[in-house]
């Protein structure tokens, strides 16, 4: 007899479900982030099949997976030159942090200046991502030690 009340093939979409990944993203896209006095942080509603990020500013951005990625004892961000944009990153994160960069004008309109990012959203939910991080900044843990397939809150 089958215990139906919790079967072996019930699945709950997590951080590893395949086919989230499977399918094309969901659009997501924030302009005009003005990161040139303090760190700012992009919050995905959902975690990210893949990322770009913009910098369409006269000064380089540095992109970063953790709160402490700035830190000059930790670097543990890559830099997007100015008036370049990144690859295409296909990373699963629920929040990525942008630092630097030019200041949105006021005078542009179109908005020209500052740091964008874009993203391919899959159907997990934010918050399934809670684990330790790939960055250099693991605050609880040993601090020579990577884990790749972890995550700080916003990586997956």
């Amino acid at each position: 007899m089958s215990n139906w009340s919790d079967p072996s093939w019930g699945m709950r979409v997590g951080i590893n479900h395949a086919p989230a990944y499977e399918v094309s993203g969901r659009p997501f896209a924030s302009g005009g982030i003005d990161g040139t006095s303090d760190q700012q942080v992009v919050n995905f509603p959902y975690v990210t099949r893949w990322i770009q990020v913009i910098n369409a500013g006269s000064a380089p951005v540095k992109v970063g997976f953790g709160p402490n990625a700035f830190d000059p004892a930790i670097k543990s961000y890559f830099t997007v030159p100015s008036g370049s944009k990144s690859e295409r990153l296909e990373i699963k994160v629920n929040r990525l942090y942008v630092s630097g960069g030019s200041a949105p004008s006021a005078t542009d309109v179109a908005g020209h200046q500052g740091i964008s990012v874009v993203a391919g959203l899959t159907s997990i939910h934010s918050d399934k991502v809670n684990f330790p991080t790939g960055s250099r900044d693991q605050w609880h843990l040993d601090t020579n030690a990577i884990s790749w397939s972890g995550s700080y809150d916003g990586i997956g």
